[in-house]
């Protein structure tokens, strides 16, 4: 005996077991209204097995089928692939449309117990703290020249104009500046109408962009044999961290051979610049 064909047998037996009901004899006569009556009767009967109730439902199925009931017809399927899943609807039973809503039924049913697809991961995107009302923008400090450290060490050559309002002489000069935390000194050269050199020593105040300067002046003029000295008062502005402007502001009191004729003060004013060869 084939396979098949002894699966039909095995699957058959039940029905048969079942065929002296009175829904499913009355089915297979063709009376498809008492058939529904009397097979709605056995779903709703609790001494029926698992398989028994998957057959009487089958055939309640059927029944609707031919009576019209489509939409009860479906429901019924769809209950009997949900709760009997391992009931076959044998073609050679039933007739092909509704073999095909039995597959149609089944398929949707299977539909429904597949996993739905995940869901796509959208990136998070972080967003920037709310700013209060009350609560003024950071803003960052605005960057400016940087100030001279007050304890390093540095070395400024130095070029500058000055005049002399009292003897009426404009000149350029230069000079050498070393500087060690708020203690300076240097020497310098002027190149007027009579050249002259001198050394100068003081302080400069403070640590910022501007920084007051007081000191003490010594100057020699050589060729008319005249030496003085005096106070000094000025400032140094910080343009960058090697680049300073100088201001100076200063008296001197000159000693002199009588038979000269030089002027024994002067009051000078000078500016200039100097750069820093020690600047890290």
């Amino acid at each position: 005996m084939r396979p098949s064909v002894l699966l039909c047998v095995v699957w058959l037996l039940p029905m048969a077991a079942l065929a002296q009901s009175r829904g499913v004899a009355l089915y297979e006569r063709g009376e498809y209204a008492k058939a529904r009556r009397a097979l709605e009767l056995d779903v709703r009967t609790k001494g029926l097995s698992h398989r028994e109730l998957g057959i009487a439902r089958l055939y309640l199925a059927a029944s609707l089928h031919e009576l019209g009931e489509l939409a009860e017809t479906r429901a019924h399927l769809e209950d009997l692939a949900r709760n009997h899943p391992d009931q076959p609807v044998e073609p050679a039973l039933f007739p092909p449309e509704f073999v095909l809503l039995a597959s149609e039924a089944r398929r949707r049913v299977d539909a429904e117990r597949q996993p739905p697809p995940p869901e796509p991961k959208v990136p998070e995107v972080k967003q920037a703290p709310a700013e209060s009302p009350w609560e003024e923008p950071t803003q960052e400090p605005a960057e400016g020249p940087e100030p001279m450290s007050a304890g390093r060490a540095r070395l400024l050559p130095e070029v500058f104009g000055f005049v002399d309002p009292v003897g009426k002489s404009v000149g350029a000069g230069g000079g050498l500046t070393y500087g060690s935390g708020s203690f300076e000194v240097g020497a310098r050269v002027l190149l007027g109408s009579d050249v002259g050199a001198g050394l100068q020593a003081g302080y400069v105040l403070g640590d910022g962009a501007f920084r007051p300067h007081v000191a003490l002046r010594a100057t020699a003029v050589p060729g008319l044999s005249a030496y003085g000295a005096g106070p000094v008062v000025g400032a140094r502005f910080a343009l960058g961290r090697s680049l300073t402007a100088l201001v100076d502001v200063g008296g001197e009191f000159f000693f002199k051979v009588p038979e000269t004729g030089y002027r024994s003060f002067a009051l000078t004013a000078s500016a200039g610049f100097g750069f820093d060869l020690l600047s890290p």
